[in-house]
């Protein structure tokens, strides 16, 4: 299926990995290398995620946790969010905020701007993922 998708010279967009998605799916169930994939996947562009999950306005933890679920498919535990979201605070991408004594992140400026150099890579990014697929 990429490999067609590749010799055609047409990019994989998200709708055509939900399309491979749903040719490997076994009945209602997703195979176990697809579910794996979209975990490791969505893990490996959390930060970017949730920055602009977060550039839409103030989450929680357990927000993220959600949106992560019912986006992505994917549930990560409590300890994965939040060990990111110190780490970004710590790297003083986001900050806390409180709201009727629930903590929220919000971005910082440097966020901000880490999450518009995502966004102008994130073309590159794709072409290098299908470079890398090509061999597989």
């Amino acid at each position: 299926m990429f490999d067609n998708w590749i010799k055609k010279g047409e990019f994989i967009t998200e709708s055509k990995i939900n399309e491979a998605a749903a040719y490997i799916s076994f009945g209602n169930s997703m195979s176990r290398v697809m579910e794996n994939a979209r975990y490791d996947l969505t893990k490996l562009f959390m930060k970017s995620i949730i920055l602009s999950k977060l550039d839409k306005g103030p989450a929680g933890g357990y927000d993220l946790i959600k949106f992560f679920h019912e986006k992505y498919k994917v549930l990560f535990s409590a300890g994965t969010v939040y060990s990111y979201l110190y780490s970004m605070e710590r790297s003083d991408l986001i900050e806390p905020e409180y709201n009727e004594g629930k903590k929220m992140f919000r971005l910082t400026a440097k966020g901000k701007e880490t999450l518009e150099e995502f966004r102008k890579i994130k073309k590159a990014i794709i072409n290098l993922t299908e470079k890398l697929l090509m061999n597989i």
